[in-house]
């Protein structure tokens, strides 16, 4: 399991143990090194492990998943990705405010 710095130590406690845990972080002040990240899944995955990269945070809003998923795809590597709560709408939330309203957002014919 490859995980970024803003992954907090709670939900790395919720990890089976038995998994190989790599953090691939990196300070918000230095360049990504996407190449590296993406040769550590595609080598996973080529060896048929599971692999799981987890994102603080909606990976298609605030990652690299195009360059992830142009990896995979070269690699024929199956993958899935999962959607996570955005801080837009985490945010919205925990405000207490709604996104829609259904008595005004009602199509008129």
């Amino acid at each position: 399991m490859f995980h970024d710095s803003l992954v907090s130590g709670e939900i790395l406690g919720l990890v089976n143990r038995d998994a190989e845990v790599i953090d691939v972080g990196k300070p918000a002040d230095t360049s990504a090194d996407a190449g590296r990240i993406n040769s550590l899944l595609v080598s996973a995955a080529a060896k048929n492990e599971v692999v799981i990269r987890l994102k603080g945070g909606d990976p298609l809003i605030f990652g690299r998943a195009g360059r992830r998923i142009e990896a995979l795809r070269n690699a024929s590597a199956d993958f899935e990705i999962v959607p996570a709560l955005t801080a837009a709408l985490g945010a919205a939330a925990a405000a207490g405010i709604p996104l829609t309203d259904r008595r005004r957002c009602v199509a008129k014919s």
